[in-house]
């Protein structure tokens, strides 16, 4: 079973076309960089492909191996990394959460959530769609259980329901410029 790691953020864009999407992550790329499998067929450009039909694209191929679902309030980035290897190998964890921190900062945000894309993960990608604010997610969480206090503590959560964290960076001191 493949269970991979998943970021959610509150945003503020309006436009949701391919190329006003990719403009406003064009300060990632260099974190887009860094997160690509050079081994993974994966796609390196941007890419819609939302359902056929939709009132306004949604739902995207990114660089670095990720897809990006955009709702109303909020944006869910689903990465290869499974769950357990961002909890476990501090590394890549490191290297996550700071596209996660960037990624924050691009949408004026100070805290992220975290979970696997099963499971709770199901249930964020529906409440993405309802409209639902980051807030409005923990809120329901809370309701299920209290989030961890340290990242390293979902590895003791076998319930998925109980598997995700909110991350305000409290312990990040150093913001990653981009290089070039």
């Amino acid at each position: 079973m493949g269970v991979h790691f998943t970021v959610t953020v509150d945003h503020d864009i309006h436009d949701t076309s391919l190329d006003a999407v990719r403009d406003r992550f064009a300060s990632l790329q260099p974190m887009f960089d860094e997160l690509s499998d050079k081994t993974r067929p994966e796609p390196g450009t941007w890419r819609d492909i939302s359902e056929p039909g939709s009132p306004q694209p949604y739902l995207f191929y990114t660089p670095g191996g990720f897809s990006l679902q955009i709702g109303s309030t909020a944006l869910r980035m689903h990465h290869f990394t499974r769950f357990s290897t961002f909890i476990d190998t501090a590394a890549r964890r490191d290297l996550l959460r700071q596209f996660s921190q960037q990624l924050a900062q691009l949408f004026g945000r100070r805290r992220v959530l975290y979970a696997p894309c099963e499971g709770i993960g199901d249930e964020i990608a529906d409440w993405l769609t309802d409209g639902f604010s980051v807030a409005d997610m923990e809120s329901r969480l809370r309701e299920r259980s209290s989030p961890p206090t340290a990242i390293e503590e979902l590895a003791s959560r076998s319930l998925p329901e109980l598997r995700y964290y909110i991350d305000e960076f409290k312990d990040c001191y150093v913001e990653r410029k981009p290089t070039g």
